[in-house]
């Protein structure tokens, strides 16, 4: 089954909207005032300075807790990474739209449904190779509602 390459960037933003809002990391690229700054310092480039400086941050959490080098949502493979950021010059992303309910919610459509044994901290649920699985995408999106949902910290990751 052939999946959207744009609903893995919508759901690293989402992953990086909602971690800075709980404070899952101690930045404020997204909901504060990084889009700002980087709007003075890079105004042609801005929403995409926004974007890869907000995945860096969710990459090194990330890394600190599964280990640099696994696969999660802030590494995929070097062909879906080159996409987004091919994507990320085409397409426009409002960072002020997305407020917390709102991510969410989107989130959990992203999840539609389907059932997990959600975990703290980290959380192994597949191999890199089956990332073009909706069910896949749908775990990964699961794992992160129920943890923002619940208050507590996971990260899903892939060998």
């Amino acid at each position: 089954m052939e999946f959207k390459l744009i609903n893995w960037k919508e759901l690293r933003l989402i992953i990086a909207t909602l971690g800075e809002c709980n404070k899952w990391w101690p930045t404020n690229v997204i909901s504060g005032k990084g889009e700002e700054f980087l709007d003075y310092v890079l105004p042609k480039t801005k929403v995409s300075a926004v974007y890869q400086l907000a995945t860096e941050i969710g990459r090194l959490e990330h890394d600190k807790h599964v280990s640099a080098g696994r696969y999660h949502i802030f590494r995929l493979t070097q062909k879906i990474e080159e996409h987004i950021f091919h994507d990320l010059k085409k397409t426009e992303i409002s960072f002020d739209q997305m407020d917390q309910y709102k991510a969410l919610q989107i989130l959990q459509e992203m999840a539609s449904g389907i059932s997990i044994n959600s975990s703290v901290g980290p959380v192994l649920v597949g191999n890199h190779e089956e990332l073009n699985d909706l069910s896949l995408f749908q775990s990964i999106a699961k794992h992160y509602y129920e943890a923002f949902k619940e208050g507590y910290k996971t990260y899903p990751y892939l060998n």
